[in-house]
């Protein structure tokens, strides 16, 4: 009997220290898997901008070129507004005159 639980001790031991083991193993894994994790997150997300800087950079002549446009047709349109506000009332004077 003292053969059987001196054997069941060391059992018991052995399993407790693999247990102990195992538990020290996954907290230490913890610390390292999660910082992998949101390292390579990081890592995608700066590759995103970084890639988005490089379209922007790629576009921004065309994008200046078409801002210089729509002022141009902004301008152009007021301008033509404008005169024709003027002939508007020209020919609103025009018509209600009398003698015209």
């Amino acid at each position: 009997a003292d053969a059987s639980v001196e054997m069941e001790q060391r059992c018991f031991a052995q399993a407790s220290l693999e247990y102990v083991f195992l538990l020290q193993e996954v907290q230490e894994r913890k610390k390292f898997e999660f910082v992998e994790t949101l390292l390579s997150y990081m890592y995608s997300w700066l590759t995103f901008y970084h890639q988005g800087h490089e379209v922007f950079t790629d576009c921004s002549p065309y994008l200046k070129d078409l801002q210089v446009r729509l002022q141009r047709t902004r301008e152009n349109f007021m301008s033509t507004r404008q005169e024709a506000v003027q002939l508007k009332n020209k020919m609103l004077e025009k018509n209600s005159d009398p003698g015209g």
